[in-house]
């Protein structure tokens, strides 16, 4: 039995540098979600598509996220 421990360390909201442990997760979506929560203070909510539209504006520059 093999166990892999995937962790990386980012910066909080807080400007905090903590160890993010990917492996605690069962699929990249919840990932995320738990990683916009720690970085920007944001809760994603689940398959809203307008939202998932104002995060890639937010990404490319062109909308700020409230």
């Amino acid at each position: 039995y093999l166990s892999y421990n995937i962790t990386m360390f980012i910066m909080n909201y807080k400007g905090e540098i903590i160890n993010f442990d990917m492996s605690k997760f069962n699929n990249d979506e919840e990932m995320y979600r738990t990683m916009w929560k720690i970085l920007y203070n944001i809760d994603i909510p689940k398959n809203d598509k307008d939202f998932l539209e104002d995060i890639v504006d937010y990404v490319n520059g062109e909308k700020l996220l409230v």
